[in-house]
């Protein structure tokens, strides 16, 4: 059995949870709630970047193996400056200046 978490992060690259519930709601028919609850009980290859946390408890989940890629840094930068944390902007200017590989 595929599990749709698993399966919208392996497709969609990392996100925010809060982009994973939205997408359960809509394609899966869940309610907010349940699919909440689908979300922080996903195991297997999901991750959650520890000890930044985003607007209204959303986590940053990736898969074991897109930890570190560009592609990695690209989405994390983007939720971060998506949700005006000063974190994003920080990296995006470490970024502009050269000292982090973009890809």
């Amino acid at each position: 059995m595929v599990d749709p978490v698993e399966d919208f992060i392996r497709y969609q690259g990392p996100c925010l949870t809060s982009a994973v519930s939205d997408h359960l709601v809509q394609n899966l028919g869940l309610t907010p709630a349940a699919a909440r609850k689908r979300v922080s009980r996903a195991s297997g290859e999901v991750r959650r970047l520890a000890y930044i946390t985003f607007p209204r408890k959303a986590r940053y989940v990736y898969l074991e193996k897109q930890f570190g890629s560009p592609e990695y840094w690209s989405n994390l930068v983007d939720a971060l400056q998506d949700t005006n944390s000063a974190y994003g902007y920080a990296i995006a200017a470490i970024r502009l200046r050269g000292c982090l590989k973009k890809n």
